[in-house]
């Protein structure tokens, strides 16, 4: 028998975007820490102190780093343009926002003046490897050790769009996908997926039980800081012997 559950969520900053937790592959590396991006100039703690430069018009705002990214995906969260003052704040907030989206290893700028009133931007990213595969394990007081086959894209597509799944066997049988892509369209609509199934032995009862969950959600930017979202969930439990679920029947 299957049971529908309705909900819905909002949140004052903070992301809305989940990331499934699942073990990190060792090829991801990891980011420098924050005195070593300091020692690189600028990074997602923000730019180097440039108060000469702030103010002077924006000649030129490049990418550099960029590999299978939509150059979209990453225009869409910079305030810094062409023909604008330079605005530090407004920098330090750019090279944020890019860090938040998960999907590169390091952010830095670069100014270089140009004459004694310009100035050109340029961002250096590196991208993280947009398709992972590795091995994936659980463990329960209850059903002990399960291994399986994983994968995980934070950038499918090169569009900031993250699918993850693994499929584990052992003490029992585990499925889960994992699907979020955090601005499909409009003023930050985004959209949610997970779907799992277990199958697990009952010993001390005797039977075998198999469940299955997926769960939307949908949600949406409210001004600068505010995010909404609801979400609904589905649940079905079966059990291979009656009187274990709520159906009489299985």
């Amino acid at each position: 028998r299957g049971l529908l559950f309705l909900g819905g969520a909002g949140t004052l900053g903070g992301r809305t975007r989940r990331r499934l937790r699942l073990l990190r592959p060792v090829l991801l590396g990891r980011r420098p820490t924050r005195g070593a991006r300091a020692a690189r100039g600028a990074s997602a703690d923000g730019p180097a102190p440039a108060p000469a430069l702030q103010g002077r018009v924006v000649a030129g705002v490049e990418l550099q780093g960029r590999r299978h990214t939509l150059p979209r995906v990453i225009w869409r969260e910079l305030h810094t343009r062409p023909g604008s003052p330079l605005s530090l704040d407004t920098l330090r907030a750019d090279v944020q926002r890019l860090d938040n989206l998960d999907i590169f290893s390091s952010v830095h700028t670069e100014l270089t003046p140009l004459g004694p009133d310009s100035v050109r931007v340029a961002f250096r990213l590196r991208e993280l490897p947009p398709v992972v595969a590795y091995l994936s394990y659980d463990v329960t007081d209850q059903d002990g050790w399960s291994f399986g086959p994983a994968v995980k894209a934070v950038n499918l597509l090169g569009r900031d769009l993250f699918v993850a799944g693994y499929a584990l066997f052992g003490g029992r049988t585990r499925v889960l996908l994992d699907l979020s892509q955090p601005w499909l369209a409009g003023d930050h609509l985004s959209f949610d997926l997970d779907v799992a199934r277990i199958a697990r032995r009952d010993p001390l009862r005797g039977f075998d039980e198999t469940s299955l969950e997926i769960t939307p959600r949908a949600g949406r930017w409210i001004g600068a800081h505010g995010r909404t979202c609801v979400a609904a969930s589905y649940l079905r439990f079966e059990a291979d012997r009656p009187g274990h679920a709520l159906s009489p029947v299985n």
